[in-house]
């Protein structure tokens, strides 16, 4: 580079390649560079890391126009799981790629490898699938995991297998092995060259301890062109309804108002997910129903057109069953001695749940964590109350603690009773003996007395 010099100051500039550039555009151009480095960086911040000049174990380069979004939990995107614990298979489309998510633990080792897959109602351009594996306090991933798709005429193709990662040489116990949460593996299928999908699958393929898997969150990755059909700037159709990333049931667009019956059991409501028709419209939802760990309630849906042109709201009210009281049946053993300890036996709790003029009722196992049996006092005799209480509600049953009973003692002493040394016979005769020898001995000295005041008050009259 060398400069280049004119009369006109202005005209100015630096020679690259041959050719000379004018100071003055040289400042435009970096300003130019600079928004386009920043440009780049949000694109791919919003669509994927497939956005870009990404280069694949095939060294084959992306296009700039094959924009992908992640449809794991779209509209048009169902997701399924040959093996789960509970309900769990839904957080693996949740959007949270560090809790705890899709877990296949049993009671005993599974030897089936768990499959996850998800079908398209329109076939999709898959360019990335990445899942995110979560460490459950010991080595919860897979050995292996393959990557497979469905074409159009319905046949499995096979993507490839990545491995590679820690895992467990003995038995499947809490961090056997050294292994920790740092090494938590995260398994990123970039396909150099897209394929078009109906359907794609991945399998798990256990360790050789049959640890159970667990995980955080899958993302599936589809260029933005064949996720979404262009719908007009004033749309504000809402697209796709969902709870717990499972579509709710008789969704319409053309429906405002919808009602969700919770389980009794329910102790909050399952995530509310709302998705527009229209991907450049807006999304808010609020209301009660959706702030974290509240039971029932309403939300409030509001989609805005992208031309903010036209809104419309729906509804959705989670109907919840509240516990209302507890039914108690008091346990077989009702009578206590002091000291004796409470026996559970028998005990029956039934949960009383309503809603409306809806009522359920619901038995309580004796070892639901949420059950407490209160303290129960046998140091004294007398009728005791029990507390039970469970998730905030109370009721009681009533046992007895009986006296213990005294032992008989040495014979208590009789009225009347000398307890003279030696004395025998009837106790009865010896009180009536002693007793008139009393009587007489008290009358002669009153007689005495007598006789000496009589005495004493002739001799002063004589005097």
């Amino acid at each position: 580079m060398a400069d280049g010099k004119s009369g006109n100051g202005l005209a100015r500039g630096v020679t690259v390649c041959g050719v000379v550039v004018p100071m003055i555009l040289i400042a435009p151009i970096v300003l130019l560079m600079s928004f386009s480095t920043i440009l780049v960086a949000m694109v791919q911040a919003q669509y994927g890391t497939t956005c870009g000049s990404t280069t694949s174990s095939s060294n084959t380069t992306t296009s700039w126009v094959e924009w992908a979004k992640n449809i794991a939990a779209a509209s048009g995107t169902n997701f399924s799981v040959n093996f789960q614990e509970g309900a769990s298979a839904s957080k693996a489309i949740d959007g949270d790629t560090t809790s705890k998510g899709w877990s296949t633990w049993a009671s005993t080792a599974s030897t089936v490898d768990p499959v996850a897959t998800f079908t398209f109602d329109e076939a999709q351009t898959i360019t990335e699938v990445k899942t995110f594996f979560y460490y459950d306090g010991r080595a919860s991933w897979p050995k292996s995991q393959t990557l497979e798709y469905q074409d159009e005429a319905g046949e499995w193709h096979g993507v490839g297998t990545k491995d590679g990662w820690k895992i467990q040489a003995g038995d499947a116990g809490s961090g056997s092995d050294g292994i920790t949460a740092a090494d938590t593996p995260t398994v990123d299928f970039v396909l150099g060259t897209p394929v078009k999908a109906k359907a794609i699958r991945l399998t798990n393929t256990l360790q050789d301890t049959k640890v159970y898997i667990n995980v955080a969150e899958i993302q599936v990755f589809a260029q933005d062109s064949t996720v979404l059909t262009p719908q007009p700037a004033s749309d504000a159709t809402l697209g796709d309804l969902r709870l717990a990333g499972e579509p709710v049931e008789g969704f319409d667009p053309a429906k405002t108002d919808y009602t969700v019956d919770l389980p009794v059991d329910a102790e909050a409501n399952p995530v509310l997910q709302a998705f527009a028709a229209d991907n450049a419209a807006t999304v808010k939802v609020t209301g009660d129903a959706v702030e974290n760990g509240k039971l029932g309630g309403k939300a409030t849906i509001t989609v805005t057109s992208a031309d903010e042109s036209e809104t419309k709201t729906y509804t959705v009210t989670f109907n919840a069953f509240t516990l209302a009281s507890l039914k108690v049946t008091g346990p077989t053993k009702t009578e206590y001695a002091i000291g004796d300890k409470l026996d559970t036996a028998g005990l029956k709790v039934t949960a009383v749940y309503q809603s409306g003029d809806k009522t359920k009722e619901v038995p309580v196992a004796l070892d639901d964590p949420q059950l407490a049996i209160g303290s129960f006092d046998s140091t004294t005799a007398g009728k005791k109350a029990i507390t039970v209480s469970y998730r905030g509600v109370t009721a009681t049953f009533n046992v007895t603690v009986k006296a213990n009973a005294v032992a008989p003692g040495p014979e208590e002493q009789k009225p009347g009773s000398t307890n003279k040394p030696g004395a025998t016979g009837n106790g009865n005769k010896n009180t009536v003996a002693n007793t008139g020898s009393n009587v007489a001995a008290i009358a002669g000295a009153v007689a005495l007395l007598a006789a000496a005041a009589g005495t004493l008050f002739m001799l002063r009259k004589r005097a």
